[in-house]
């Protein structure tokens, strides 16, 4: 079923490095919801396992498509290139490896249909605790979630780089900085969008699982946040931030 809020419609980011699991897991999700994306664009970047399969098997049921990178162009060039590829009135940028719950994208639409002035909507995340390996608990709460409806919104507590919504005219304002390779990319559309007067807000009732940097931390992509996070503290005093 399309998007049928308001107006809207909706158009998905997926940047890939390897673990097709988790991605397999979240088109899954995504064939599950209770309204389908326009267009899901996935920005595969040099994997070596089976994501491209894995994507091949999901078109048959869903509007998918896969962009194949040689080489890693980083996470923040995947969404630039995903914002730009895009045409829907809205833009989610999801990390592969999340869990959604079923009315994820209803609820997404429901705020920006209500909330004339929101400009980037995030979902409330459950994260496993630090010295708890198994996640099974909360990914059971998410997939027996059964609001759909909008109940609130609070201010965004903290960046969500993992799973955010945002109006896609915006996002073409605020492509990342092309020095900025892994990290620091969710920082600078938040600051651009309280900068251009939107409201950035949490979604209290559509729920998310975050398995948590698992790319990052496989493939030692880590190791640029030094860097980018220096970079990044650049660019925010050449803008006066």
């Amino acid at each position: 079923m399309k998007m049928t809020v308001g107006y809207l419609n909706i158009d998905v980011i997926i940047p890939v490095l390897n673990e097709a699991e988790y991605t397999d897991s979240l088109l899954r999700d995504i064939s599950e919801n209770s309204v389908i994306p326009d267009r899901i664009i996935v920005i595969n970047n040099g994997s070596t396992d089976a994501t491209g399969a894995v994507v091949e098997n999901y078109k048959s049921i869903l509007p998918v498509e896969i962009i194949n990178n040689e080489t890693n162009i980083g996470v923040n060039a995947s969404w630039n290139l995903g914002i730009k590829m895009a045409t829907a009135d809205l833009v989610s940028i999801l990390n592969n490896d999340i869990v959604i719950n079923k009315f994820f994208f209803e609820v997404i639409g429901q705020t920006f249909d209500q909330y004339k002035n929101c400009g980037m909507a995030c979902p409330r995340t459950y994260n496993k605790s630090i010295d708890e390996e198994d996640p099974s608990k909360y990914i059971e709460i998410i997939k027996n979630h059964n609001e759909k409806e909008l109940r609130g919104v609070a201010p965004v507590p903290w960046r969500y780089g993992w799973a955010f919504t945002v109006k896609r005219d915006l996002a073409l304002q605020m492509l990342v900085p092309e020095e900025l390779f892994n990290y620091c990319g969710d920082d600078y559309h938040f600051l651009m969008m309280k900068k251009l007067g939107y409201d950035i807000l949490q979604m209290e009732n559509n729920i998310i699982f975050h398995h948590g940097a698992i790319t990052g931390k496989r493939t030692k992509l880590r190791d640029e946040m030094f860097k980018d996070t220096k970079i990044w503290n650049e660019i925010k005093k050449d803008l006066g931030w």
